[in-house]
């Protein structure tokens, strides 16, 4: 441990899940971390987390640096996002170099916020072996550069002040792959706890009701008749058996109730 008895943990990328995840881990680690701009690192050092301002552009960015306070880190969570839907699989390259040279030579252990979104959307139920590291391009170069590295395909981010009828939501009928922040959180810590390299897990509420029994639930009608969910279905059984793992929420109906 680099910091007395506790580690130190940095945090890539304190977006909406990064920086709700500092609040649950900040009891056990010393965090550090990097934003996108200079007003939001002002704030997090202000609170007690030396932090530093970097983005990781979609094009060569030959500037960007390892990140100084790197080798003082026990612990990396990167939660920069990487979406294939709106972008090219180049600006992705090149993004995901700009991020490998801000991490550089660290060696400890490094977690890697994927997404479920990498899945096909068809009508079925996908475990990790259905979609190798190999299959999608981003997970690949990261795996290539950190061959231990723990990659997290994390459903759709839930809890606090994300909730489900506050958006424009189709296709009703349909399962939700959802998942509580602070269950990612307490994957993450039990996964440090036990050291654990080269994982990939889906990070995902283990109960799969309708996006329309969420919304009801939501808003207060009770009414609702529990129906059985048809769709695309993304499974966390791998992760609940290699973990031992319990959800703090389970089901994503009651997500609201745990929210501030």
């Amino acid at each position: 441990m680099k910091n007395g008895s506790r580690k130190a943990l940095g945090i890539i990328g304190c977006g909406w899940l990064g920086s709700r995840l500092i609040p649950r881990l900040s009891g056990e680690f010393n965090i550090s971390a990097s934003t996108r701009t200079q007003q939001s690192a002002d704030k997090l050092a202000a609170l007690g987390y030396p932090s530093i301002a970097v983005e990781f552009s979609d094009k060569e960015d030959l500037a960007v640096h390892a990140w100084d306070a790197i080798t003082g880190f026990d612990v990396v969570i990167v939660s920069v996002p990487f979406s294939i839907r709106r972008a090219t699989p180049e600006s992705l390259k090149f993004k995901m170099n700009n991020l490998c040279r801000f991490i550089g030579d660290f060696k400890g252990q490094l977690f890697f916020t994927s997404s479920t979104g990498v899945y096909p959307r068809t009508r079925t139920i996908f475990t990790e072996a259905d979609l190798p590291v190999t299959d999608n391009a981003t997970e690949h170069q990261i795996k290539q550069t950190y061959p231990k590295v723990n990659i997290l395909r994390l459903a759709g981010l839930m809890g606090d002040n994300r909730l489900l009828h506050k958006y424009k939501v189709t296709n009703l009928d349909d399962p939700v792959n959802h998942i509580h922040y602070l269950d990612i959180s307490s994957v993450i810590v039990r996964m440090i706890e036990e050291n654990m390299q080269k994982k990939i897990f889906n990070v995902v509420a283990p109960q799969h009701p309708t996006k329309r029994e969420v919304i009801q639930a939501q808003l207060g009608d009770t009414k609702v008749a529990a129906i059985k969910a048809e769709g695309r279905i993304i499974s966390s059984a791998k992760l609940i058996t290699e973990l031992d793992y319990d959800f703090m929420y389970p089901d994503p109906r009651t997500f609201h109730k745990h929210s501030n």
